[in-house]
């Protein structure tokens, strides 16, 4: 008997030793190629039922640390302050362009055991900055020529242009700006990303955007439109100068409402946003400031707009639960009283009623289980008039128990908190 355990004990060494060999070398120990960016990720496949990505996404992330590494090695620490950016930040960028260049890298092998999987990618460095120099030299040419317009349409008076153009050198750029990218066709010792944002930041801060008024109130689901109006002017010298055919939006922070489209400015550099069917109550934020994707078309990256916001004060208003039955009218009862909302016992009084109906369907009994159906409806609407704000239908809510009795009680509770739960996702 002993021996047999000490050859079972043999074979098992054995076989653990043979799949310790049988690993690759570059799973015992980080490959090192000065030729390549190298990327090892390893993933548990008991832990992951989609080990492959995560190991492959684990190797790609370091591929694209050892480019940031390589990249931000070659830039001035002065230059990155000049072009307005925190360090922070300039590495968060040079990250994301690595990220964005990882079209070329290679799978060199892969091994997996039992409970593991590990892959092995590389880029070549030849490669990826070959690619690199070629965006950058395209970004180069284009935010050189933006630039250009943006100084001759200064000149000439056209404060318009001149944003628009500026904005458009910005986006060209905001892949590489802090990395001091050479003023084409300069005998300046001039940095082409630091007089880029230079310039926009100035521009920008100029801008004025004024609101009357900054502060509104408004009622729960009221379809009227309230309405706020912009102002859009360019200081410079202390004289401000309105700035038409300016594309503006407006979005919410906070809350949620219906807002209009918001025009562009007139020549006398004013607009109007509109909103209505506030949805929650409290204060809703709207912010106003600059559509960039109208105006050059493409979100403007890592810049500082000017913003506005806009408070919206909506009171709690009064509810009253009209229901047969209890289960759901006090969930729902006590979900409304939680969000703020004032209940009331007196219909006359409430501002909104919501009517909850609901019925039970006997089903069948099977090895001693009952079950049973619900099905109901709650209905929020405005006192006055009637008018339905919204409606939540359920139907075949099961539930099961010992008897009918509990498999009602049950299939109602479901009922009461689906319904909570639907309410909560339309209203708050």
């Amino acid at each position: 008997m002993q021996s047999r355990k000490s050859i079972f004990l043999f074979l098992g060494l054995l076989l653990l030793t043979a799949g310790l060999l049988a690993q690759p070398r570059w799973v015992k120990k980080y490959p090192v190629d000065a030729k390549f960016y190298i990327g090892v990720g390893n993933a548990s496949k008991i832990k992951n039922s989609n080990y492959v990505d995560v190991a492959r996404n684990i190797a790609l992330n370091q591929i694209a640390s050892g480019i940031a590494v390589s990249i931000q090695s070659t830039v001035s620490q002065e230059v990155v302050e000049k072009s307005g950016m925190a360090t922070e930040s300039f590495q968060s960028n040079i990250t994301a362009i690595a990220k964005a260049d990882l079209s070329d890298y290679e799978l060199v092998e892969s091994y997996e055991s039992a409970s593991d999987y590990w892959v092995y990618y590389r880029l070549s460095k030849e490669t990826f900055q070959s690619n690199f120099e070629k965006r950058k030299s395209v970004a180069i040419a284009e935010a050189t020529k933006y630039f250009t317009d943006a100084q001759n349409s200064e000149k000439q008076g056209n404060l318009k242009e001149t944003l628009i153009s500026l904005l458009k050198a910005g986006n060209s750029l905001s892949g590489f700006r802090g990395m001091g990218l050479t003023l084409e066709n300069s005998s300046q010792p001039q940095f082409l990303d630091v007089e880029v944002f230079s310039k926009l930041g100035k521009f920008l801060s100029a801008l004025e955007i004024t609101l009357e008024p900054e502060s509104v109130s408004a009622k729960m689901f009221d379809p009227e439109s309230k309405f706020v109006n912009i102002g859009l002017s360019y200081r410079i010298d202390g004289i401000s100068k309105p700035l038409g055919g300016i594309a503006l939006q407006a979005f919410l922070q906070k809350g949620k409402a219906d807002i209009v489209q918001v025009q562009p400015t007139s020549e006398a550099g004013k607009s109007t946003v509109r909103f209505s069917n506030l949805k929650s109550t409290g204060e809703a934020v709207i912010a106003v400031t600059l559509d960039c994707k109208t105006l050059i078309g493409a979100e403007c990256q890592q810049l500082s707009l000017p913003e506005r916001r806009i408070s919206v004060k909506v009171p709690a208003p009064n509810i009253f639960i009209q229901s047969p039955e209890p289960t759901a009218g006090n969930k729902i009862r006590e979900m409304f009283a939680s969000q703020g909302w004032q209940v009331v016992d007196d219909k006359a009084k409430a501002d909104f009623f919501a009517d909850i109906k609901a019925n039970t369907t006997n089903g069948a009994e099977m090895s001693g289980v009952f079950t049973t159906f619900a099905d109901g409806s709650v209905a929020v609407l405005r006192t006055k008039g009637n008018e339905e704000i919204f409606r939540i239908n359920l139907t075949k809510i099961v539930g099961g128990g010992r008897d009918f009795d509990m498999a009602r009680k049950t299939a109602l509770n479901k009922m009461a908190d689906e319904f909570v739960l639907k309410i909560k996702e339309t209203l708050f």
